[in-house]
């Protein structure tokens, strides 16, 4: 069962914003998008030659015991680090402008609101032209955007 969240507006089935949040990180990326196609940059990642710290144990090590992968011979993960951003498609080369996030059922702008304060664009869709009218720029009104990347 889902949980809704107290709000004072007129709309009686207000999610956590935990829901789109996690929606919205996994499927856009935090530098942006090609203003041509709109594929997401993606992120670049190098492994460096330092282990992490080991991750789940073995009796007589203390340590894992899968090799390969990506990992020392003692089973050890090796660090990595990000180097940058590139674009995820092969377009001419512009500067990225954020991603957007469509929310289908609008209601009173949960995901836009999220949506504005993770740095993305949001397009609402609800079938209360009420809810969109009334709801949604309240709930914007006062979003404080974050800093992604």
């Amino acid at each position: 069962m889902l949980a809704t969240r107290p709000y004072k507006g007129a709309h009686f089935a207000v999610f956590p914003e935990i829901i789109p949040e996690r929606a919205i990180l996994a499927g856009t990326s935090a530098r942006g998008c090609c203003p041509s196609c709109g594929a997401g940059w993606v992120r670049i990642i190098e492994k460096t030659s330092e282990p992490e710290e080991h991750r789940g144990s073995r009796f007589d090590k203390g340590k894992t015991a899968v090799n390969g992968g990506g990992r020392t011979q003692e089973g050890e993960l090796y660090k990595s680090r990000e180097v940058g951003w590139a674009p995820g498609c092969d377009c001419e080369p512009l500067d990225p402008v954020p991603c957007v996030v469509l929310d289908p059922f609008g209601g009173s702008g949960t995901t836009g609101r999220v949506a504005t304060r993770l740095g993305r664009r949001s397009i609402y869709v609800d079938i209360s032209g009420d809810y969109l009218a009334k709801l949604v720029p309240g709930r914007l009104a006062n979003v404080q955007m974050e800093m992604c990347f």
